[in-house]
């Protein structure tokens, strides 16, 4: 005996409000640098990077236009591609805010505020060896010391034998929320082999910076998987618009496995 259990059944579903999706990140001594696409509804095609797009970044009184470039620049130290830029320089100003404004191919106000964050030295990196494994049997312990005071926010990235998206291992939030002492330990188990050159790259992030960065790793989780509840991504930019306007301010040491 069997049972027919199958229907058809037609959806129909709303119409998909797209919104533009913005990254900038502001590092130190590199330029404005953004980038700006389009969100899709599941069964789009990828949209293009936005080209006519009003976007200026203020910071002291001074406001700077960034310019769109038909060949991408790529950032190394963020792992991101970007199309809009200017030659003004980021400072390492920690007092003071950059205030964000972007006019959209529509006419819609996108804005966003940022404050950069000082950079949190590495005390000491470490590795140990597993001897029950053969391959991947180097654990890297990374120690920094940390503001009990106030809440911080952390972004670990170890690269292997190069500083490039491809030769990304490890990309890691870390939070001291709960944390009742200074030292914090990050703990990287049973990734790394012998002679490996691991490039370590510790950031001081901003809550806005981390509950992104979260949101953005469980909306990839979700992603096709239908056991898994779908995850919003959390923004600190306004309008019709999501995405993240942060500083990005690390410390990076380079240590060979021996």
């Amino acid at each position: 005996m069997s049972c027919k259990l199958n229907k058809e059944i037609d959806l129909n579903l709303p119409a998909y409000q797209e919104k533009t999706v913005v990254e900038c990140y502001l590092e130190p001594g590199k330029p404005y640098e953004m980038l700006l696409t389009k969100s899709i509804s599941y069964f789009d095609s990828l949209n293009p990077i936005q080209k006519n797009i009003f976007i200026t970044i203020t910071h002291n009184g001074k406001t700077d236009t960034l310019s769109y470039h038909k060949i991408p620049e790529i950032d190394t130290s963020s792992f991101k591609i970007y199309f809009h830029s200017s030659t003004t320089l980021v400072t390492d100003d920690y007092l003071n805010p950059y205030s964000l404004f972007i006019k959209d191919d529509l006419g819609n106000a996108i804005t966003s505020t940022t404050t950069l964050i000082k950079p949190i030295k590495i005390d000491s990196i470490k590795y140990t060896f597993n001897k029950n494994k053969t391959a991947k049997n180097v654990s890297l312990f990374v120690n920094f010391t940390d503001d009990t005071l106030i809440e911080n926010y952390y972004r670990l990235i170890v690269t292997k034998n190069g500083l490039n998206y491809n030769t990304k291992n490890t990309d890691d939030l870390y939070s001291d929320v709960n944390l009742k002492t200074s030292g914090m330990v990050a703990n990287i188990l049973d990734r790394f082999d012998l002679n490996d050159t691991l490039v370590v790259t510790l950031a001081h992030i901003s809550k806005d910076f981390y509950d992104f960065s979260k949101s953005i790793k469980a909306a990839e989780r979700a992603n096709g998987n239908p056991f898994v509840q779908p995850a919003a991504i959390k923004s600190n930019v306004t309008g019709n618009a999501i995405g993240i306007f942060a500083g990005f301010t690390y410390t990076r040491d380079t240590i060979i496995i021996k």
